[in-house]
């Protein structure tokens, strides 16, 4: 399945579901939805789940740590980075809703990484 047919929605389901089997327990707790932003290093997801074990740094922690995130396309496959700024912005909604609990992960075949 290419990047270009997946909609933003299935992008952040697809981390959604991802950080529910590889991210710390509380990693949702970890992020402060005001401040999410994913074409923001320090205020994405990922910067946000792993500050603490990155010392601020949590998205470069993420990324030397969680080896397959630097395979190909899976930042933007798994919703943790944007293809462009409106697509950035469409994310961060996206990944502020499942967060929210105003939307529920829709199901897809693209989590077959990690």
């Amino acid at each position: 399945m290419s990047i270009d047919t997946l909609s933003v929605v299935q992008r952040a389901s697809n981390g959604f579901v991802l950080m529910n089997r590889v991210g710390p327990e509380d990693w949702r707790e970890r992020v402060e939805l005001s401040l999410l932003d994913i074409d923001h290093g320090y205020f994405c997801v990922l910067g946000q789940v792993y500050a603490e074990e990155g010392n601020g740094q949590g998205y470069e922690y993420a990324l030397a740590h969680l080896d397959f995130l630097t395979d190909g396309d899976v930042l933007e496959r798994f919703g943790f980075y944007g293809l462009n700024e409106e697509d950035g912005h469409a994310l961060t909604k996206a990944w502020r809703d499942l967060l929210a609990g105003e939307a529920k992960p829709v199901e897809t075949t693209a989590v077959t990484s990690a």
